[in-house]
């Protein structure tokens, strides 16, 4: 009975770690898929805008750049918690004093163990710009 017991407990954790958000991790592009015992990455995301703009020069004003972090957490790919990020991110560029971001990216340092916890940290950066008015 206890051998039972252990191999489904086994198989249930294999299964787990391969499904969900508890298996494969996309960031930005970037997909990989979770090691079955212990994982523990960084990932960078994928730069590659999708909207190209124009401006001249003396359509708006850079801003410093500005820094955000986010974290999401999952316990057996059935609770999941946290943030990722960019709403922090647009309120640091409010404070600096933007009026939206560009060049935004993000790296995640990502750790997962057996499939059972999963922990993403959420590293984003943009650039405030400030629309001359």
């Amino acid at each position: 009975m206890l051998k039972r017991l252990s191999l489904a407990v086994a198989v249930s954790v294999m299964v787990l770690s391969f499904t969900g958000c508890v298996g494969l991790m996309g960031a930005g592009g970037a997909t990989t898929t979770t090691a079955g015992i212990y994982t523990a990455m960084n990932l960078p995301s994928e730069y590659s805008p999708s909207t190209v703009h124009q401006f001249n020069a003396s359509d708006f004003e850079i801003l410093n750049r500005v820094e955000s972090m986010g974290e999401t957490k999952n316990i057996l790919g059935i609770i999941a918690t946290g943030n990722a990020g960019y709403h922090g991110l647009l309120a640091k560029c409010r404070e600096a004093g933007g009026d939206a971001l560009i060049d935004v990216y993000m790296d995640v340092d990502y750790m997962n163990i057996l499939g059972v916890y999963g922990v993403a940290k959420y590293n984003l950066y943009g650039t405030p710009i400030q629309y001359k008015r």
